[in-house]
């Protein structure tokens, strides 16, 4: 038996140094376990978030899109009836906010020819797409043919007319949808052109007049976070692979090419080039991409053009580290349109 004042003083001794060193030892491992399993599922989370929410909004881009292509209409009367260049500054519109410490590269963004669409790049402003179209419109109770287009351009949620943003955490890349009543489509007249056409200055207070085309009024900004919009249009050809021939951006051999920015849908013999007969045609079939960003990948990109986040010493230039940004935080969606070309 113990004697009683020993086992007093067995109740009173308290944990050894290596006793609480392995209990420490212990605690922290199992916390790092559940704070890495935190970490994971947060990621894990996101990302599935992220990739729905780019789904969904390239699915409401490419739905109007279809619909609006799909009622197209044109006429052999010399104009331009539809039209695709692929913007490779950022000057179209007059309110590209730059950021403050880096910018959206020009030359990095253009790359039209690789094989698979998912890995070009169509600008550092996308493709501006436009065309006339009689596709069902909500805002009027006026039916007729109109002028829409589709155009990325930075800027803030308060953009100015002088093109200036008062907050930079509200500065992003928007596409936008401009969309210009009958109306004014029919008093403008009809003819595409980018120099010589009826759309080619911007508009005024209206945010459906013939300037909407060129210079969209912020409140016709479509859809956030989408930083690059491609095309490409066919003709069927029984002669080429699947049928279809292409013919932007193309060459006259109808194969992928880098250096065909414009593509003038028109019967005017004159805006053809180099006499090659595809170079002007009404497109029957068209692909369109849509790049768009999670949200954690939108403010990564906007820390960085803002200078609150600086880049890394690995990469060798900032159009390097932009579009690294871009590829890991966006995802990229592509459909294939078929268009039914009426006369007007």
């Amino acid at each position: 038996m113990i004697p009683l004042h020993r086992a007093k003083k067995a109740l009173k001794r308290g944990f050894t140094v290596i006793e609480l060193m392995v209990a420490l030892t212990v605690t922290g491992i199992l916390a790092g376990m559940l704070l890495k399993i935190s970490n994971d599922v947060l990621q894990t989370y996101n990302q599935a978030t992220g990739e729905l929410d780019s789904q969904l909004a390239a699915r409401f881009v490419l739905d109007q899109i279809a619909e609006d292509l799909q009622a197209a209409v044109s006429r052999r009367d010399g104009r331009v009836w539809l039209a695709a260049t692929v913007r490779r500054d950022i000057n179209l519109t007059g309110k590209w906010v730059p950021g403050n410490s880096a910018d959206k590269p020009v030359e990095a963004s253009l790359d039209l020819d690789e094989e698979s669409m998912e890995d070009c790049r169509f600008g550092v402003g996308g493709i501006w797409l436009r065309f006339i179209t009689q596709s069902p419109d909500a805002l009027s109770s006026m039916a007729g043919a109109r002028a829409i287009s589709y155009a990325i351009d930075r800027r803030g949620a308060e953009t100015s007319e002088s093109g200036s943003s008062s907050s930079t955490a509200s500065r992003r890349y928007t596409l936008f949808r401009g969309d210009v009543s009958p109306k004014d489509s029919f008093l403008a007249g009809f003819n595409l052109h980018p120099v010589d056409g009826d759309y080619t200055k911007a508009g005024g207070a209206d945010t459906r007049d013939a300037g909407e085309v060129k210079s969209p009024d912020t409140d016709n900004g479509f859809v956030d976070n989408v930083i690059d919009l491609g095309v490409r249009f066919y003709v069927k050809d029984p002669n080429f692979t699947n049928g279809l021939r292409l013919i932007f951006p193309a060459n006259s051999e109808g194969a992928l090419t880098n250096d065909d920015y414009e593509h003038l849908a028109t019967t005017d013999p004159d805006a053809r080039t180099s006499d090659d007969p595809y170079s002007t045609i009404y497109p029957e079939v068209a692909d369109i991409m849509v790049r768009v960003l999670t949200m954690q990948g939108a403010e990564a990109i906007r820390a960085f053009e803002e200078g609150d986040s600086p880049r890394p010493s690995e990469y060798s230039s900032d159009n390097e580290y932009w579009w690294y940004l871009a590829e890991m935080n966006s995802h990229v969606f592509v459909r294939r349109i078929q268009l039914y070309p009426s006369g007007v």
